[in-house]
């Protein structure tokens, strides 16, 4: 059997409860990460009228119940 020390015993008395602490807030982080990415992939902003509207559909080209203008999915990479 291993004699552990005052002073080692109070070592890991602090350091494993702070490690498991951190990997909990890091896996919390990255869940709720993953949530708001997962929130915001169908919703699209209008780049003619500025509505926002959200579709889950498989279109490439979705039409904006507002103006009927059609947008492409993501972030537009065009200049003007």
């Amino acid at each position: 059997m291993m004699d552990l020390l005052l002073p080692e015993f109070v070592l890991w008395a602090l350091l494993v409860p702070m490690g498991l602490i951190g990997l909990l807030t890091l896996a919390s982080r990255l869940s709720q990460r993953a949530g708001e990415r997962r929130a915001v992939r169908g919703r699209i902003i209008c780049r003619l009228c500025l509505h926002a509207f959200e579709d889950h559909g498989t279109a490439t080209l979705p039409e904006c119940p507002g103006c009927g203008a059609m947008n492409e999915r993501g972030r537009s990479r065009r200049l003007g």
